[in-house]
């Protein structure tokens, strides 16, 4: 209760900030924290989807939403980075270092994955609850990319997955991996050992610095 007071116009975009019992409240921004959508890939048909001109000095961490993702010919689902915004992606034997658990609905017993020579993150692999290729099955992850500018010591990224693999069970994957270099990373591919990526979507979002 109290008297009116006016409140001068605000900017577009802000909200309404009390200032405490007693003051007139303020149009104010929104606080910068949190996650910001980027952009988006809707999976039509391509071998491989790249997130270029996205990663930018604006955000040092982001993540990656991944739903419905169907895959035609083939049961692996593969990220790879660039340090040259996308003229080539890094994919020798040893770049990304692995270390997952998974598990699927048919045993109650996990098993573990480790490899230091592979030349990708490996989402989903046949062998390690690989995806299966029937219409009505998919993948929904979550990857997410830290400090990609800091080139004083090497990056890591984390999943964590849920899909049919290619035994026909529902699987749980989740890793981590390490990339052996220290260039900073500037784009984001996601493909497949072979055939197509023909439905889904992936997202990038930034974390905001505050």
């Amino acid at each position: 209760s109290g008297n009116p007071a006016a409140v001068a116009a605000g900017t577009s975009g802000h909200f309404l900030k009390s200032q405490g019992a007693g003051s007139v409240p303020v149009f104010a921004a929104v606080g910068g924290s949190g996650l910001v959508w980027l952009a988006r890939a809707t999976l039509a048909g391509a071998a491989a989807y790249d997130f270029e001109s996205v990663i930018s000095a604006t955000y040092d961490n982001y993540k990656f939403v991944m739903a419905g993702i169907h895959i035609s010919g083939a049961n692996s689902f593969y990220a790879q980075v660039s340090t040259d915004n996308g003229s080539s992606y890094e994919g020798s034997s040893g770049d990304y270092h692995t270390a997952l658990d998974h598990l699927d609905s048919s045993t109650s017993s996990p098993g573990s994955y480790g490899n230091e020579t592979v030349g990708y993150i490996s989402l989903a692999a046949t062998g390690v609850r690989g995806l299966d290729t029937l219409a009505q099955h998919a993948y929904g992850g979550v990857m997410e990319l830290f400090e990609v500018h800091n080139t004083a010591h090497y990056k890591f990224a984390t999943f964590h997955s849920g899909h049919h693999d290619n035994e026909g069970d529902c699987a749980m994957t989740s890793g981590a991996v390490m990339m052996a270099n220290t260039q900073n990373i500037d784009a984001v591919r996601f493909t497949t050992n072979t055939g197509t990526l023909d439905e889904g979507t992936i997202d990038c979002f930034g974390y905001a610095k505050s």
